[in-house]
C-alpha cells in the first residue's frame, strides 16, 4: 500500500545486529542435532524478508473513497525483499534477483509475485490476492537449487476501540494490548486531503529487521499534529504477528523475517462540535 504524504513525498514497502552462536561442550544427539540447525540457520547466506499485508473493507463510504484515491484501498499486498547477507548491514547492497518467489494460501492456492528489482518481488488484489484472517501463509522462494520458505498464520484486523470524535490537536493514543499481537501500526489519512499525516510502517530493510525482532510497540501515540485541523481522518490499525524461528526453512534465520497485518479504518471526526459529525460510535 502507498499514500501521499504532507510533504508531497510517497512511501511504500522497501526492502542491526547479527546473531552470534557459540556452544558449549553438550551430549546427546538430539541437543548435537539442534546445535547443527542453528549454526546452519545463522551461517545460511540467504535472507528472506516478507511482510503480508491486508484491509478489511471499510463501511463507511468516505473512507472508503478516501483510500481508495490515496492508493490505499487494495485490500492486500505481499512485499518480499530477498538478500544474499550475513550481516544486517549488508542487506541492501547484496540484493538477490531471479528468484521464483510465490505466495501460498490455503484459501487462493500458489501465486507468483513479480520481480520488481534489486531484490524486491510483490503481488496485490490486482494478481488475484485477497486477505484471508486466520489461515496458514507460506512465502516460498526457489533459487540456487533449494526450496526456501517461511509460514504463519494470518492475523485478524484488531479492535482498536477508537471514538468518532476526537480534539483537534491533541495525541491520540492506540493500546492493542492484550489482543495476542507482537506490534502496532497506525496510519492517519486526512480525508479532505488524501495526505497520509502520521505513519509507523516499515520502509527500509532495516525497519523490517527492527519490527520483526521486537523493536514495535503495542501502545502507539499519535502526535496531536497529525490531527490538527478541525474535519474528518481515517485511522487505521494493524496488529503485526510474525512468524516463530521453526517456520523458517533453508534461510538465514538471524536477518530473516516474516511478518502479517491486517488494517482496520475508523472514521474520526475533530470538528468543534461533535454533534456536527454524525460520527459513528466506537468499535
Amino acid at each position: 500500500m502507498r499514500g501521499r504524504y504532507a510533504d508531497g513525498s510517497e512511501r511504500g514497502f522497501a526492502r542491526g545486529i547479527a546473531v552470534g552462536f557459540a556452544a558449549a561442550a553438550l551430549g546427546g544427539c538430539a541437543q548435537l542435532g539442534d546445535i547443527k540447525d542453528k549454526v546452519e540457520g545463522v551461517t545460511n547466506r540467504f535472507v528472506l524478508e516478507g511482510f503480508e499485508m491486508g484491509l478489511l473493507p471499510p463501511e463507511d463510504d468516505t473512507i472508503a473513497s478516501a483510500l481508495a484515491e490515496a492508493d490505499l484501498g487494495e485490500g492486500a499486498r505481499v512485499t518480499a525483499f530477498l538478500a544474499d547477507a550475513t550481516e544486517a548491514d549488508q542487506l541492501e547492497d547484496a540484493p538477490i534477483e531471479g528468484a521464483d518467489v510465490s505466495f501460498v494460501s490455503s484459501v487462493y492456492g500458489s501465486i507468483l509475485l513479480r520481480e520488481e528489482g534489486d531484490g524486491a518481488y510483490t503481488l496485490d488484489a490486482g494478481d488475484g490476492l485477497a486477505y484471508v484472517a486466520n489461515e496458514e501463509a507460506v512465502l516460498r522462494a526457489s533459487y540456487g537449487g533449494a526450496n526456501r520458505s517461511a509460514s504463519l498464520v494470518t492475523p485478524q484486523a484488531p479492535r482498536a476501540g477508537i471514538d468518532g470524535w476526537h480534539e483537534a490537536g491533541s495525541p491520540l493514543e492506540v493500546d492493542l494490548r492484550g489482543q495476542g499481537f507482537d506490534a502496532a501500526l497506525v496510519t492517519v489519512l486526512d480525508t479532505a486531503t488524501g495526505e497520509v499525516s502520521f505513519s509507523n510502517l516499515p520502509e527500509t530493510a532495516e525497519d523490517f529487521y527492527d519490527l520483526a525482532r521486537g523493536a514495535g510497540e503495542l501502545v502507539v501515540t499519535v502526535p496531536g499534529g497529525a490531527l490538527a485541523s478541525e474535519g474528518f481522518y481515517a485511522v487505521g490499525v494493524a496488529g503485526v504477528v510474525t512468524a516463530d524461528e521453526a517456520d523458517f526453512v533453508e534461510v538465514n534465520t538471524a536477518l530473516s523475517s516474516f511478518m502479517a497485518a491486517c488494517f482496520r479504518f475508523s472514521a474520526v471526526c475533530t470538528l468543534p462540535d461533535e454533534a456536527l459529525c454524525e460520527a459513528p460510535p466506537a468499535e
